[in-house]
């Protein structure tokens, strides 16, 4: 590795949190790259070094926010390993709920309307989450996944017709019913 990759890294990752910034105050069509370059104070060209097109930036702020929710599973699993892969899939939603704007998450469903292939990667995501689950032979963990999902979508399209503090209840008890589930396997 090059002395100089770490400042390449971090140039990415400040291009990475630009961009999402810019979604998530304008929403995904303000995402360009002159804009995201003013916001680094970088030339065009060195956003494009990095992200050759709109597609591979938007592409990039996905794997961004599945990296970020990676991450923050291990530090889940590291800090409650009582937890199976069920209880952390749910408090590592939680975390990311309230740390990633809702903005930017309409933002890149938005970006991901108009070239569904940018979404490979949670396609992905979700291949690999049923076979670490296991949910595929059991039903109640299927059905405790997909309540949290449809939960999560319900807030990402913004159609969620619960309070803020119903929103947390179902959450503790899909929580509850995640470890009760887990314990008993």
């Amino acid at each position: 590795m090059s002395a100089s990759s770490p400042q390449r890294e971090n140039a990415r990752l400040t291009i990475l949190k630009a961009a999402l910034a810019i979604a998530d105050q304008h929403g995904s069509r303000a995402v360009t790259l002159d804009a995201v370059a003013r916001a680094c104070n970088l030339s065009k060209g060195g956003v494009m070094y990095h992200f050759s097109s709109k597609d591979a930036l938007i592409e990039g702020m996905i794997g961004h926010l599945l990296e970020d929710r990676q991450l923050r599973q291990e530090r889940i699993q590291a800090e409650q390993p009582e937890l199976g892969p069920l209880g952390t899939l749910i408090a590592c939603r939680e975390q990311q709920r309230e740390d990633v704007s809702l903005g930017t998450a309409q933002a890149l469903l938005t970006a991901a309307t108009d070239n569904p292939a940018l979404l490979e990667p949670v396609r992905e995501h979700y291949r690999q989450l049923l076979q670490t689950l296991g949910a595929d032979n059991d039903m109640q963990t299927l059905l405790i996944w997909l309540a949290h999902d449809g939960m999560c979508l319900q807030e990402l399209l913004d159609i969620s017709p619960f309070s803020e503090s119903q929103l947390r209840e179902i959450h503790l008890f899909l929580q509850a019913q995640a470890n009760q589930i887990e314990s008993t396997q």
